[in-house]
């Protein structure tokens, strides 16, 4: 951990957590809670510690809403109010953690060392690698070269699926039963079918892999090893 960004309209509780950061070497950065979610992306931290004390306790829960969507930098949230809500949501929130004020610094430093080490591990999850290029999940997105590919949510879903199954082939009716969680094959066939065109079309340009079907009932996803 080298940078956190502290985010809150508690100046005590802030000048507290630089202090002690900046005896471990840390470098923080303090931001009051009206801050963009733009300009907190683009400092590059390795966690957010936002402070829901009032006021704005829902600006800056909003706050960190629109961070999530942009990264997944994890977030410590504290509070000094006992509001089971504001726990209940902090604990909900991807790649979060709570921790009550007054705040136990060694506490909050191992919540945020645990943080950063579920982030790496979600993130390792988060790609896959197919070929030269890599499929982001979270992102619904597929890397490759300089060009970034955009994929729905089925059709994410799908690649994962083949991908889990690559370079053998699987029953095309097992697979549309795995993804819309049916027992009728029949009942999703025609828009499987559909997805499947729009797949292709999008990773054409990825070289070495395709989507063969050439038995009928079977599928497979070729990627190099």
């Amino acid at each position: 951990m080298k940078k956190v960004v502290c985010i809150g309209d508690d100046l005590k509780f802030n000048q507290l957590v630089t202090n002690y950061f900046s005896e471990n070497q840390i470098r923080v950065i303090t931001q009051n809670g009206n801050v963009k979610a733009e300009q907190v992306h683009s400092l590059e931290s390795d966690v957010l510690l936002i402070d829901l004390s009032s006021p704005n306790e829902k600006i800056k829960y909003l706050l960190a809403k629109q961070i999530r969507e942009m990264s997944d930098i994890p977030v410590l949230f504290t509070s000094s109010k006992k509001n089971d809500d504001i726990t209940l949501k902090s604990i909900n929130f991807r790649l979060a953690d709570f921790i009550r004020k007054p705040v136990d610094m060694v506490e909050m430093v191992a919540r945020m060392n645990r943080l950063i080490t579920s982030t790496s591990k979600f993130n390792n999850m988060n790609k896959l690698k197919f070929g030269e290029a890599i499929l982001l999940l979270c992102e619904q997105t597929i890397e490759y070269k300089e060009k970034r590919i955009h994929l729905s949510r089925m059709e994410t879903k799908i690649l994962y699926k083949l991908y889990q199954h690559r370079n053998e082939y699987i029953e095309r009716n097992t697979l549309v039963c795995k993804i819309w969680e049916i027992t009728d094959y029949k009942l999703r066939k025609g828009t499987f079918g559909n997805i499947l065109c729009k797949i292709r079309k999008k990773i054409k340009c990825i070289e070495g892999i395709c989507i063969d079907t050439q038995i009928s009932s079977k599928i497979k996803l070729i990627i190099p090893e």
